[in-house]
């Protein structure tokens, strides 16, 4: 065991270890519409709504980032041993929390949690707001997963995987969640808020995904 902690301790000085790419704007943004959800689901314990879905969002989010540090922590170590003494660290709960699946069915019950709301209430807001958001998380976990193979599978992942897809439903996220805000007049924090939060980092990053690939094209 010494040695192996020995072996552990050479592999993580002997090189910089590369920083994990974590999304700080992102992680950020996350912890803000966290608040907001809080309070939502504080003025309503009882009830099922988006600020319970926007809170499911949250989570699956920093899952997906805790997977990042995950698996930095284990390329990072070179030798077997103080690899499988990494994973071992890591445990089974970990491995659970940070995995795509666990996230998928976070994003699943933040859409059933929103859209529960959805049909109790038609009109434009934050609800719809968070449905959109659900959606959109599945739709970039379906084509991380891996699972879309074979002719329909490539297809089918062409067409998900596409920033003007991904726009619309962001940004129409974005439309109805303002709404919200606006027609509410509430400067108190709520769930709608933090719909409009997530739903406006995720359009500004669309629009600037279309911006570099016109800048690529342009340079070519």
């Amino acid at each position: 065991m010494a040695l192996a902690l020995v072996s552990v301790v050479v592999s993580l000085t002997a090189t910089p270890l590369p920083r994990p790419r974590i999304d700080v704007l992102g992680v950020s943004s996350h912890v803000a519409a966290a608040v907001g959800a809080m309070f939502e689901i504080a003025e309503d314990l009882e009830g099922i709504g988006h600020g319970h879905g926007v809170g499911l969002l949250v989570v699956s989010k920093l899952a997906r980032e805790g997977n990042l540090i995950r698996e930095s922590a284990v390329e990072t170590v070179e030798s077997a041993e103080a690899a499988s003494i990494v994973k071992r660290f890591a445990g089974m709960l970990w491995k659970l929390l940070t995995a795509k699946l666990f996230a998928a069915t976070l994003c699943a019950l933040a859409l059933f949690a929103a859209g529960l709301e959805v049909l109790e209430d038609l009109s434009p807001g934050g609800h719809h707001g968070a449905v959109l958001l659900a959606l959109n998380e599945l739709i970039e976990l379906l084509v991380s997963s891996g699972l879309l193979i074979g002719k329909i599978g490539s297809v089918v992942k062409m067409v998900l995987d596409n920033t003007l897809l991904k726009l619309a439903i962001v940004g129409g996220a974005t439309a109805v969640a303002l709404v919200e805000v606006f027609s509410s007049g509430q400067l108190r924090l709520g769930g709608h808020h933090s719909v409009a939060i997530l739903a406006v980092l995720k359009t500004l990053r669309c629009v600037g995904m279309l911006r570099d690939a016109a800048q690529g094209e342009k340079e070519e």
